[in-house]
């Protein structure tokens, strides 16, 4: 597998299924050696030193080299799809794949394993729940005991068809193992531990059944973050002169702060002239200096003494950074939607303009994506009883396992004044109300709030990316969406999409987002992004139907605006196409003076 996906899906504690045979990633304590990778930014925010990416294995051409991440076979109990008879693993035994003791056919995993709340992930007892039964007698013979798992064609396709026999002739279908408290009810326990550790521990949780290829086996948490200026500069040119900072001035300017453009407010303007005059610095020296400065500060949550990754970067996209070199990893250039001498109607131009304030290209990027632990049978957050299982097990590393990857991407900042009124039509906040209703009631805390200006910029970028993969020759699972999206009311107001792709290659990728960025091309896609989800095939059914987790979703399927979930930054949920393209929707401005409903 590629190291990037020893992130997600297939980061610690999640199962691995190829070739027919199935395997658990173990924690990061058992690997050996890795890439170190630095961004202090996100380090600081996770509270860790450093991350490393995940190590080289031995290649195809060396299948028995102990280089690489290790991953255990599991589940443990496997049957034979000739004789169903039912095998468990000897894991001491060479790297090979099992065979039947009896036909010499090669071994399946069983499909069902057991997982709790607190991240514990074990086998099945199948011997236990086979004499769970009616039939069943546990007082008979040890659990060396042959077992078969047979298939009962009269009982139908559901589980009650799917049995798990003994020789002795106990006998139990698995109907009702998928219930909570369905093990726990025969006496099976959770055994405290991962499937590589050895030294079983108490643990009061209740097991639950799972489908070892379910989605809530395992759910990674993962914290990612952009490498912004001063530290993305490969080769640091911005030296500050100690003049410029020493100058009793230049606190005045950093207190006074900057607008969108990366220019002073106020008199911090008159400041810099003066720190210019006096140490003789060209003027958009000492600016560049000063604004470097206050956009690392202003990064600092007023309320929290971590980093603010989101709103850091979206200060730096806003900023006009001078002196770029291609060696930078943050390379960005401001655009417009286009000129009222292009094609389109200068009233819609106008239009889109009034909304969407600023267009930036970001031409390099650098991105890492760490993994901050995993969580089973529910997100974190969702349950107070689930427990976020760190990539360590909590041996006491001082790192997280993490990828680096290089790519670019198309920044949009909505103007605040517009978004702002837009948000506060009675229309519009009815809307939203339903939608954070129901989140409350899930206790959805993993998920951003349903404010009207998230819901409708993660739809609007939804759509961006869907319209994109039909231009720009990128797949749709190549793309991926970053929402800054903060209310006035929750902290520094943001209200941006940023839609990149990035790849672990440190060249890059090829260009062909940025160019679709450059105008006219990208007021072309959003009016084609528009148009698309403003009907949707499914209507008006999918219109009028709440979907996804928990209803969490109003008018929003895979017709219109679901994309890869690798793409997505809050699983497919939070999505609502009337609040883009409805009567009182973000853009539907736009759409009333393109001429299509």
């Amino acid at each position: 597998m590629r190291r990037s996906q020893l992130i997600t899906p297939f980061g610690v504690g999640a199962i691995y299924q190829v070739s027919g045979e199935s395997f658990v990633a173990c924690d990061t304590s058992e690997w050996t050696g890795g890439e170190r990778i630095e961004l202090t930014r996100l380090s600081d925010d996770l509270n860790v030193d450093y991350f490393k990416q995940g190590p080289s294995g031995g290649g195809f051409g060396n299948p028995n080299s102990d280089a690489g991440v290790p991953f255990m076979r599991f589940p443990e109990w496997q049957f034979c799809e000739s004789c169903r008879i039912m095998t468990r693993l000897n894991m001491l035994e060479a790297r090979k794949k099992p065979k039947c003791y009896q036909c010499n056919s090669p071994l399946t995993p069983m499909r069902w394993i057991a997982a709790c709340k607190d991240g514990h992930l074990q086998d099945l007892d199948w011997w236990w729940w086979a004499h769970s039964g009616a039939q069943g007698d546990r007082s008979c013979v040890a659990k060396h005991e042959k077992l078969k798992f047979v298939i009962n064609p009269e009982a139908g396709g559901g589980l009650a068809s799917q049995v798990i026999q003994a020789e002795c002739g106990a006998s139990r279908s698995l109907q009702g193992i998928t219930g909570p408290h369905s093990l726990s009810s025969v006496g099976i326990s959770c055994n405290g531990i991962q499937p590589w550790e050895y030294t079983w521990l108490e643990c009061e949780k209740a097991p639950q059944a799972l489908l070892k290829g379910a989605s809530n086996v395992h759910y990674p948490q993962v914290a990612t973050a952009l490498d912004i200026p001063p530290k993305s500069n490969a080769v640091s040119r911005v030296d500050p002169d100690s003049a410029i900072k020493n100058h009793d001035f230049f606190n005045n300017v950093i207190d006074g702060g900057f607008d969108n453009e990366g220019n002073p407010i106020g008199i911090g303007q008159q400041y810099c002239e003066i720190i210019s005059e006096n140490t003789g610095t060209p003027l958009e020296k000492v600016i560049e200096v000063c604004f470097l400065e206050w956009n690392q500060d202003s990064a600092i949550s007023p309320n929290s003494e971590k980093v603010d990754l989101a709103y850091g970067e979206f200060l730096a996209f806003l900023a006009h950074h001078r002196d770029q070199s291609a060696d930078d990893n943050f390379i960005t250039e401001h655009t417009t939607l286009g000129a009222v001498k292009s094609e389109f109607d200068s009233e819609l131009l106008s239009k889109a303009s009034e909304i969407i304030e600023s267009v930036v290209l970001a031409k390099r990027l650098r991105e890492v994506r760490a993994l901050r632990g995993f969580t089973r049978v529910q997100p974190n957050g969702s349950d107070p009883e689930i427990t976020l299982v760190k990539p360590d097990l909590g041996k006491g590393e001082n790192w997280l396992p993490a990828t680096e990857n290089f790519g670019e991407g198309v920044f949009l900042n909505f103007n605040e004044g517009f978004i702002a009124n837009w948000e506060k039509s009675h229309a519009v906040t009815e809307r939203a109300m339903e939608t954070q209703r129901l989140a409350a009631n899930l206790n959805a805390s993993w998920l951003p709030e349903a404010t009207p200006r998230f819901v409708a910029l993660h739809t609007l970028s939804h759509a961006l990316i869907r319209q994109l993969t039909f231009e720009c020759g990128y797949s749709s699972s190549a793309l991926r969406e970053r929402i800054y999206c903060r209310t006035s009311e929750e902290g520094e107001a943001m209200a941006g999409i940023l839609i990149y792709t990035s790849a672990g290659d440190s060249q890059g990728s090829l260009g062909g987002l940025v160019r679709q960025g450059e105008s006219p091309r990208l007021l072309l896609t959003i009016l084609a992004a528009l148009e698309s989800i403003s009907w949707c095939s499914s209507d008006p059914v999918c219109s009028e139907l709440r979907a996804g987790y928990g209803g969490l979703n109003f008018g929003a399927c895979h017709a219109c605006a679901l994309i890869s979930e690798t793409s997505c930054t809050n699983s497919n949920i939070l999505l609502d196409r009337t609040l883009v393209t409805g009567e009182n929707g973000l853009m539907r401005p736009i759409i009333d003076l393109a001429q299509f409903t």
